[in-house]
């Protein structure tokens, strides 16, 4: 847990009793979900959500006046938003793999590498700069993943 608070970055996006500050980051995964689909994160899923009916500003509003529709229409797509998504709850995170938003890796120990060897180009040139590789030994490791297993354990 030291480890996972003090030494490295990780508690900035996963904070709070659910391991989440519930915000869109980038989180390194990724671009290419195959060889011909991105995935662009947060950046499409705003322009879908203009779209939806079940908004405030929607045809199946409850609210008849729109008094809270700005708060939707004000909402638009940002070459920054590209690739971000919202930050992970980790608290039972062992029982949710494939990991990461769109299942890229496969376990908790894959997404331990991934961010220990972290691809500092692959990251969005607008986003945040709270990431860095975390040259993590074979031990932080695996010291990382048997505590976030334990976050999932359900014994006392």
């Amino acid at each position: 847990m030291k480890l996972f608070l003090r030494q490295r970055n990780c508690a900035f996006c996963h904070s709070g009793p659910a391991f989440t500050n519930g915000a869109f980051h980038d989180a390194a995964a990724p671009y290419f979900t195959s060889a011909t689909r991105v995935d662009s994160g947060r950046h499409d899923g705003l322009k879908a959500s203009q779209a939806i009916h079940f908004t405030l500003a929607g045809f199946f509003s409850d609210d008849p006046e729109k008094r809270g529709a700005w708060a939707v229409s004000q909402v638009r797509p940002l070459h920054s938003d590209f690739g971000t998504c919202r930050g992970a709850r980790i608290a039972r995170g062992g029982r949710t793999a494939p990991c990461m938003h769109n299942g890229s890796l496969a376990d908790l120990q894959a997404v331990a590498q991934n961010y220990k060897t972290l691809d500092l180009d692959r990251l969005h040139v607008d986003g945040e700069a709270i990431q860095a590789p975390l040259g993590l030994s074979t031990g932080e490791v695996d010291d990382r993943v048997q505590f976030l297993l334990r976050l999932s354990d359900d014994q006392p």
